[in-house]
């Protein structure tokens, strides 16, 4: 049966000495809100049909040099899928949800913090200071600003988890290795889009708490959904 599903033998699975080896240096991809965390999961499952794992002869294959890492205020896009490719929730997900999305509005004691003088706490729709915040928990519920603030108050944390992600990614090379970080963000949405630049600064935080900013590359995909009617106008 398995012979059959053989790439070679016109199937759709890939032996392990046609797998590609992996690249000697430590991986970090990050995905932001629902758009990037499907990003992870395609990677995912990727990683573990093209690439040899750590010991190609295990029954469960590892891949200690390349670490996940989705970062979202929604449980469900956060939900574990039961499969090999799924992410795992407690070691690959960074939840940023917190009790201030069940408030009503955003107390002006943050407009009088200098950390968050980007956030305008005036209600365009009643002209009331304070700024509206969904109650559901999907979510940012596609607003930038929750988004962002929702990432401000465990930013310390994240830098802290990224840190130590590149750390065990690069554990048992015996030399310097090069570090690798892709992020990946949809930005039509509220989390994705409200987070993504500051992640990319969290990113070099990290970097340079572990000494690692001189031998990093980061990149960032960017994904915008764009209707026909938009380039009609």
């Amino acid at each position: 049966m398995y012979r059959q599903l053989l790439l070679n033998t016109g199937g759709g699975v890939l032996s392990n000495n046609q797998k590609e080896k992996q690249a000697q240096c430590a991986t970090l991809l990050i995905g932001l809100g629902g758009t990037g965390i499907d990003c992870l999961r395609n990677l995912k499952q990727k990683v573990y049909s093209c690439l040899q794992a750590d010991d190609p002869n295990a029954v469960v294959p590892t891949y200690s040099h390349i670490k996940f890492l989705a970062i979202d205020a929604d449980k469900y896009s956060l939900r574990d899928r039961e499969n090999i490719h799924s992410l795992d929730e407690r070691t690959e997900c960074f939840d940023i949800f917190s009790n201030l999305a069940g408030a009503l509005f955003v107390q002006e004691m943050f407009a009088r913090q200098p950390e968050y003088k980007w956030l305008k706490t005036n209600n365009p729709e009643t002209g009331e200071r304070g700024l509206k915040i969904l109650s559901a928990t999907a979510g940012a519920g596609g607003v930038r600003q929750i988004g962002r603030l929702l990432l401000m108050q465990k930013s310390d944390e994240l830098v802290n988890r990224i840190s130590n992600l590149i750390i065990e990614a690069k554990r048992g090379f015996s030399e310097q290795v090069d570090v690798n970080i892709h992020i990946f963000s949809g930005m039509g949405g509220g989390t994705g889009s409200g987070i993504f630049l500051d992640v990319c600064y969290l990113v070099q935080r990290a970097l340079e708490n572990i000494g690692e900013d001189g031998h990093a590359l980061t990149c960032g995909y960017f994904f915008c959904r764009t209707s026909t009617s938009a380039f009609q106008k």
